[in-house]
């Protein structure tokens, strides 16, 4: 099924490192550990460079699994943050950002075979 023509604007196949830069540029978890105090810094920079390995990974699987192991991915990664410890609260951040980023911007439908 290919992408509907105002999607094909938005997500332009021949920019290989928008992906990345977009994700790169997604710093919250930094933010969110430098303005809450209670916040350790660890987690959220195994969030950032999960989601950024997620991202550079993700477009070297094949299309037929990708959205499995982008699904699994979350996953491992959410048990790790919530393992190295989240402020009370935050727990929404980690699936939220993942999915956002790792999910929905590289398992794209149209995605070639």
């Amino acid at each position: 099924m290919p992408l509907p023509p105002s999607l094909k604007k938005i997500r332009v196949p021949e920019q290989p490192l928008r992906p990345i830069a977009f994700t790169a540029f997604h710093i919250h978890p930094f933010l969110i550990a430098l303005t809450i105090p209670t916040q350790e810094w660890l987690p959220m920079v195994a969030l950032y460079a999960s989601a950024l390995a997620g991202v550079i990974l993700m477009p070297r699987i094949r299309s037929a699994f990708a959205a499995s192991i982008a699904l699994s991915w979350c996953a491992c990664t959410i048990a790790l943050v919530w393992t190295l410890g989240v402020t009370h609260g935050l727990e929404w951040l980690a699936p939220t950002y993942l999915l956002k980023l790792v999910g929905s911007y590289t398992v794209t439908v149209g995605r070639e075979q």
